[in-house]
């Protein structure tokens, strides 16, 4: 089995072939729900087709990148189809991200056209280096969508979409995905899962991730309807979630196990009774979590835990979680699914027996193309089976670290470089040591990982409390500040690689051959303004909360939330205790608006207001009513 099995395969996609039978034969049945919009198929089918035609309008040479920066999520998934309909590449960006950073995904890409939006043409007009403009806004007026089908002959293993990664040497990396793989793993799972038609399946991915085509292209492929939050999940609590999922009766759920926990912490008995499925992949499972959930809601719902890098296509690993896992003290990612073989090599290049540690190899005819435009990363990660004499038969080196269990399953054991994972985002350390080393006056930085194991999770704590944050170290000129430093790496870097504290030291500890000394790093310092202490009751309440989710001794009420190493999964942690606390609708945006326990305090204080005034109205009305019966 080479890994180019089937190159040059040109034919109906089998994907897009379902979907256009879906809008052709159910033009009126919903395919997308978004805050208060129900997109039909038909409707979907038309918007995809303003899409492909006004690429097509273009007349460039296929396969061409077409760039998406656009924050509407229907117009993003439309966008997903009419690319690939027009035989072009989709890239998503993310709109949230800080221009610098688009500057630099848009030089890699080079694309042909940026498809933007009324609210994002403005900044894609002085991002596009000679790429063309279209809004998606203009077009969906203009009616173009003449040529509605999705029934297009494609080239299975040609270049379909880049989804970026971090990069070791300070360059982002695009995955060059194919279709072949989407196929593979959409019918791996509708057999797993045993898809039914019509499923309704939860969006929680930003369209930026290659998980986002698991999302869309399933329930798409089986007349099913994609769920999309009204909110990026990272801005909803847990309680609000599990609410929305309940609501929108969704089967089968696809979520990173650091969202999950929430989920877990907050659901309800006699909530998500539509709920059939479970799929966690992105970071390892914590047990505390399981055992959560199953406290709640028992073993109805299938959990799986998947593993797989997206550079062999999302998912290679599954493995349905039993109650015996429990007593394990972790999950494991199970076994190869059909289509994936692994090998597991110890440093000598020998193969692992059961029970030994060695890094996880990837065999696959389903694997990505490589990295988009770097050919030596590509080179240093396909590389050949060292048990094949066929050149072309490659297995992806993953850096994974794993062993194989008595029973064939296997055991996920961290990483061997530098590379992290942040709250389910791929983060190489060297990416953010070469912004530090950007920013003014800094002339030496190191980035580590730190585990605050000081913290003794209680129970009904959040199962992530001890979850990885990135500490950055710095040494500079006189007068290096990092508040200044913070602030310059958010023009460069999307929030979840922003360091969630950072030291200065005189000198870096280096090992006895000169090499960094990560193990001899302090341990990170959180400043904090602790002289202006809280004062009223509501303001020691949320500095009481704060302490706790972010594990500190003190705090002051103009410390920044996120400047003390809050981040965004943190931030439902302390919205979802403000509310309990308060008894008062506190919400998520709150917090990022106001990231100060003087600036929350006065929300929570304003919010006890209103439901002052609307009890007063409320009895002033009852009063009313009874007068007037009188």
């Amino acid at each position: 089995m080479s890994s180019h099995e089937g190159k040059g395969s040109k034919g109906s996609s089998g994907l897009l072939q379902k979907i256009d039978g879906c809008c052709q034969q159910s033009p009126h049945q919903p395919a997308l729900r978004w805050r208060d919009r129900a997109v039909s198929y038909g409707q979907l089918a038309a918007l995809s087709g303003n899409v492909r035609a006004a690429i097509e309008s273009l007349q460039r040479q296929s396969p061409h990148v077409v760039a998406v920066l656009v924050a509407d999520r229907v117009s993003a998934v439309a966008a997903m189809l009419g690319i690939f309909a027009a035989d072009a590449v989709f890239a998503a960006l993310d709109p949230e991200l800080p221009d610098e950073r688009l500057a630099v995904l848009l030089e890699e890409l080079e694309p042909a056209c940026i498809l933007a939006e009324n609210s994002t043409l403005a900044r894609a007009r002085s991002l596009a280096r000679g790429a063309a403009i279209l809004n998606v806004d203009d077009q969906a007026a203009a009616g173009l969508g003449s040529n509605r089908s999705l029934n297009v002959e494609l080239d299975e293993d040609a270049l379909r979409y880049i989804c970026f990664t971090s990069g070791s040497t300070g360059r982002p990396k695009g995955i060059a995905g194919r279709m072949k793989g989407l196929t593979h793993f959409v019918k791996w799972e509708s057999e797993a899962l045993q898809v039914r038609t019509g499923a309704r399946v939860s969006h929680l991915a930003p369209p930026t991730f290659d998980v986002t085509f698991r999302d869309v292209l399933l329930p798409l492929s089986h007349g099913g309807c994609v769920c999309i939050p009204p909110e990026r999940p990272a801005m909803m609590t847990g309680a609000d979630l599990a609410a929305w999922l309940d609501t929108e009766r969704v089967e089968i759920v696809h979520c990173v196990p650091s969202l999950f926990s929430g989920i877990a912490e907050s659901v309800q008995p006699g909530q998500l009774s539509s709920l059939r499925s479970v799929l966690l992949a992105g970071e390892s499972v914590p047990v505390a979590t399981i055992r959560k959930w199953v406290a709640t809601m028992g073993w109805r719902v299938e959990l799986m835990n998947l593993y797989g890098p997206s550079e062999t296509t999302m998912v290679k690993f599954a493995h349905t979680l039993r109650p015996e896992d429990l007593e394990r003290g972790f999950i494991p990612i199970g076994k190869p699914i059909p289509g994936a073989r692994t090998i597991l090599l110890d440093n000598s290049g020998n193969p692992c027996p059961p029970g030994v540690v060695g890094e996880v190899y990837i065999r696959t005819p389903y694997m990505s193309l490589g990295y988009f435009k770097q050919p030596e990363a590509t080179r240093q990660a396909f590389v050949p089976n060292p048990f094949s004499h066929d050149p072309s038969d490659l297995v992806y080196k993953t850096g994974d670290l794993a062993r194989m269990l008595a029973d064939g399953t296997y055991q996920f054991l961290g990483r061997r470089d530098g590379q992290v994972k942040i709250r389910g985002n791929r983060v190489e350390l060297g990416e953010i040591e070469n912004q530090l080393l950007q920013c003014p006056q800094v002339r030496q930085a190191a980035v580590s990982i730190h585990h605050d194991d000081t913290v003794v999770v209680a129970p009904g704590d959040d199962a992530h409390a001890d979850a990885p944050q990135l500490a950055a170290y710095l040494v500079g000129e006189q007068g290096l500040s990092a508040d200044a430093v913070r602030v310059e790496l958010r023009r460069r870097l999307p929030e979840y690689m922003i360091p969630a504290s950072f030291t200065i030291l005189e000198k870096l500890p280096l090992t006895t051959t000169g090499k960094l000394n990560r193990a001899a790093l302090p341990r990170p310092q959180r400043a904090t303004n602790s002289e202006q202490a809280p004062q009223t009751p509501v303001e020691q309440t949320v500095a009481g909360i704060w302490k706790e989710v972010l594990h500190l001794q003190t705090v002051g009420v103009h410390d920044n939330f996120f400047d003390l190493g809050g981040h965004s999964l943190l931030a439902t942690q302390v919205v979802s205790r403000i509310r309990r606390a308060f008894q008062v609708e506190f919400q998520v945006r709150t917090l990022f608006e106001r990231p100060t326990i003087a600036g929350q305090a006065l929300a929570v204080t304003e919010l006890q207001a209103e439901h002052r005034d609307d009890i007063a109205g409320l009895l002033a009305e009852v009063e009313n009513s009874a007068v007037e019966k009188l």
